[in-house]
């Protein structure tokens, strides 16, 4: 054997043996999540472990590459999610519930994330704006709808969708946005006498106004007055409502006829 093949086939030798120390130097722990530069030895070929998917880490096991969701997470139709434990867990009104194995929590309308932590129209939505000093976006539970609350010296602007300063009304009157507008109103208790919002209070289920100078008391709707006293007066469709001695009566509306207890068109 010449000097040329022996230099040769050391140089091979070398590179082989290079290749398996720097293999078998690669541990389980240098695994890391989510990282492209990381190898997995199987079989002594040095295989890249690609990224996964969010949450998740990637691995290998009879040679496939494979995903598993990360502690605290497991898997809700392919996507790893946030598991909870109790309702508290969840914002925004959601729920903790059982699904298949695991317990997610199922969020409002309006609402999204694994916590119900995010609100559609808050992040991206109308409300988006309602920012620092344009207002706090939250989560109206009850309604389920997004809300930008405002400071005292504030109100909401039904067009721009933000807290903006509404200048200040006359006497025993508050400002607010109406069409984007500032339109001036008279506080609770109060009404209007030609410009001016003057004390005006009525009885039980009664609307208070003015009327030439005179404090007009009328019943509310759906309410009708019965010995000086507005009561609760309400019907079927096509009828009407009214008292006799103390008593409902109904009455078909205009052009309807009673068949069968219901006012039918004539």
């Amino acid at each position: 054997m010449n000097s040329t093949v022996k230099v040769l086939l050391l140089i091979v030798y070398v590179l082989m043996y290079a290749s398996i120390v720097h293999c078998a130097s690669v541990s389980k722990n240098s695994i890391k999540e989510n990282q492209t530069d990381v190898h997995s030895i199987h079989s002594n070929y040095k295989l890249v472990c690609e990224i996964c998917g969010q949450h998740q880490t990637c691995y290998f096991e009879a040679g496939e590459k494979k995903c598993k969701c990360n502690e605290g997470y497991a898997d809700d139709e392919g996507t790893c999610k946030q598991v909870c434990m109790e309702d508290s867990e969840c914002q925004n009104g959601g729920s903790c519930l059982n699904k298949g194995d695991h317990k997610f929590c199922k969020c409002k309308d309006g609402v999204i994330g694994d916590k119900c932590e995010d609100i559609v129209d808050c992040l991206t939505g109308i409300y988006k704006d309602c920012t620092g000093e344009n207002g706090k976006c939250t989560y109206n539970v009850n309604e389920l709808k997004a809300e930008c609350t405002c400071t005292e010296d504030k109100k909401l602007h039904d067009k721009e969708h933000i807290c903006k300063v509404c200048e200040i009304c006359g006497q025993h009157q508050t400002c607010y946005f109406e069409a984007g507008q500032k339109k001036c109103k008279c506080n609770e208790g109060y009404a209007d006498d030609e410009g001016t919002c003057k004390l005006c209070q009525c009885g039980d289920n009664e609307d208070c106004s003015f009327e030439g100078g005179e404090k007009i008391c009328s019943c509310k709707p759906g309410y009708l007055k019965d010995a000086g006293i507005c009561k609760i007066c309400l019907c079927g469709g096509n009828e009407n409502c009214s008292f006799r001695d103390g008593e409902k009566i109904r009455s078909c509306k205009t052009g309807y006829a009673k068949e069968y207890e219901i006012c039918k068109s004539k």
